[in-house]
């Protein structure tokens, strides 16, 4: 049985513009990914401005950073802190992963995949809604997302 597979897009350009937007308020490297899972991009909120801080929620995937690490030392099982003010819930860790050869945590909130790990000396976050598909096929897209990040 061949697994199912949440299919990947360019970058949508609604979420281009938003990171384009981001790079005039940010006191660190406040890139965004290459490729994004396929459907529908809508804005439903942001926070760009804030120099230490960023997210951008387009629905089923919201992105973002700040200019603190993410804390990446826990195990799989652990429950992970959270960001709230950054819409990153605190969940349990599903595993310890890698993005571009640098630590991640893969983290399994009720209903989406969380990605969350510390590219060019900041935080970053990446995290898919479930949305009726396998978790497994979701992790997969997170992932690629978070690898396409530049």
């Amino acid at each position: 049985m061949i697994a199912a597979t949440v299919p990947l897009q360019p970058l949508p350009a609604i979420v281009r513009h938003v990171c384009v937007q981001r790079l005039d308020y940010s006191e660190y490297p406040a890139t965004c990914p290459d490729v994004w899972p396929a459907g529908p991009a809508r804005l439903q909120s942001k926070s760009l401005r804030g120099p230490k801080a960023w997210y951008a929620d387009f629905g089923s995937v919201r992105i973002g950073g700040r200019k603190d690490f993410f804390p990446l030392d826990a195990q799989d099982g652990d429950n992970w802190v959270g960001a709230p003010q950054l819409g990153v819930p605190a969940a349990p860790v599903a595993s310890v992963a890698k993005v571009r050869n640098r630590a991640a945590l893969i983290l399994a909130a009720p209903d989406r995949v969380v990605v969350v790990w510390n590219p060019e000396g900041h935080g970053a976050f990446v995290s898919v809604k479930l949305a009726g598909r396998p978790r497994a096929a979701v992790t997969v897209a997170a992932l690629k997302v978070a690898e396409s990040w530049n």
